[in-house]
């Protein structure tokens, strides 16, 4: 299997319904005489006002938002600022790093000068703090029902939510892949101190903030070209799904931020299936994968955060996809490495 039986397989790129014609090359519906046409000066397009005329727009958009906060206006809520916040910022963006920014170091270092224009630094606009809007407050269940429709929107299959406690810590990896002894306490943020692998093996730590209780967990899948294994199209089905759960994690926190709270990125530092299993996103698969009924096995990964935004728990499965798995066991015999158990029990 390669990508020209993919494209094979699919229809034609240009098929259209039976009313659309095509017309000539450079000859669209809107008439063009070519002999006119000239290049076009951008440096038009950027019309400076003085700094009084900015700053008295500033202060009148400020005044705008305080107005449509407060009063709830539908379309312009602080819960509609953080969305237009995160979907502002892009793969590519000169604004931030994406795999730095889902790092659990830098969640909330580099995320506390984001303010409701979607910018950063303070460059374009005034913070929430600066405007005098207050965090945002919510039960429980109405920040769930946010944050799944939320993640929804960003691609997100299932959501979930875990309520941190001494039982499920135990999920955090110690060492990380960071070989960073994992730890909880009092801090503002996460206090990271990074460690060495090799050469050396010098240990690290990574301590989690008390106050981040809740856990969000969602789901990103792959497609099904994956199954072509050992070949760069299965490849490219795993790196993309890889990519989206680093894309939307670093949206997530901008969300999580604008609103008033913190967001801390899981960067491989638990077991993120373990995780999914407890939010109920699916079960626990012979081959170590979450499984679920919706998408069986093809889930790249159940990416999570840590948050100090209340949630309400969701409970664990069960749809009999880890009994079916107690017998089925075609994924350990075609196993090419036989790294699968065959085992009738775990």
């Amino acid at each position: 299997h390669d990508l020209d039986e993919l494209i094979s397989s699919k229809p034609e790129v240009r098929e259209s319904p039976w009313w659309v014609k095509e017309r000539e090359f450079e000859d669209p519906t809107v008439e063009i005489d070519w002999s006119l046409k000239t290049h076009f000066d951008y440096n038009l397009v950027h019309s400076w006002v003085s700094k009084e005329t900015a700053q008295e727009w500033q202060e009148k958009q400020a005044e705008l938002i305080r107005e449509a906060v407060a009063n709830k206006t539908p379309g312009n809520t602080l819960k509609d600022m953080a969305l237009a916040n995160m979907g502002l910022h892009y793969a590519g963006s000169d604004l931030f790093n994406y795999s730095q920014l889902s790092r659990p170091e830098y969640s909330t270092v580099i995320l506390d000068t984001f303010d409701v224009s979607g910018q950063i630094d303070n460059k374009y606009g005034l913070t929430r703090t600066q405007l005098g809007i207050p965090k945002w407050q919510g039960t429980p269940e109405e920040n769930s029902a946010m944050v799944a429709a939320v993640l929804h929107f960003l691609g997100s299959t299932r959501v979930g939510y875990v309520s941190i406690n001494e039982n499920n810590k135990k999920v955090w990896f110690s060492p990380d892949k960071a070989n960073r002894i994992i730890s909880w306490g009092d801090v503002e943020e996460p206090v990271n101190t990074p460690g060495i692998l090799w050469p050396g093996n010098k240990l690290g730590s990574l301590v989690l903030p008390n106050k981040c209780n809740s856990l969000i967990s969602f789901v990103i899948p792959q497609s099904g070209i994956s199954k072509y294994h050992h070949t760069a199209l299965s490849r490219a089905a795993t790196f993309l799904g890889y990519a989206e759960s680093t894309i939307i994690s670093a949206r997530l926190q901008i969300f999580l931020k604008t609103l008033g709270y913190d967001g801390v990125g899981s960067d491989a530092s638990a077991n993120n299936v373990g995780f999914g299993v407890l939010a109920g996103n699916g079960e626990l698969g012979r081959l170590n994968y979450l499984v679920n009924p919706w998408h069986g096995a093809l889930i790249r990964k159940a990416d999570f955060m840590l948050t100090d935004l209340p949630l309400a728990p969701t409970r664990p499965i069960d749809s009999g996809i880890t009994r079916f798995c107690a017998t089925c066991k075609k994924c350990a015999e075609m196993c090419p490495g036989s790294a699968l158990s065959l085992a009738d029990e775990p």
